[in-house]
């Protein structure tokens, strides 16, 4: 994020004097890895839903056209069974 990443400057350029200087990059560094961690397991928690709805949609589509070939295959095999050409 940015505005952490200028914070960060921010400290290196500007020491407070309450607390040390590598108190406040460590806070400053942490507080960085945690958001970028949270970001990542959103980020996580949506490719896999959507890998499972992309899955899921997968099955219903295969499922789908076997279905539709059978009912096809049984319909022209009663048609040319119909027109004796089988």
């Amino acid at each position: 994020h940015v505005s952490g990443w200028m914070v960060l400057t921010k400290a290196l350029e500007h020491p407070s004097a309450s607390t040390g200087r590598s108190g406040l990059l460590q806070r400053t560094g942490n507080q960085l890895l945690k958001r970028k961690k949270l970001r990542e397991a959103g980020m996580r928690d949506v490719s896999e839903r959507t890998n499972g709805r992309v899955a899921l949609f997968s099955i219903m589509s295969l499922s789908l056209c076997i279905v539709a070939s059978v009912l096809q295959l049984r319909h022209l095999k009663g048609y040319f069974h119909k027109k004796k050409l089988i």
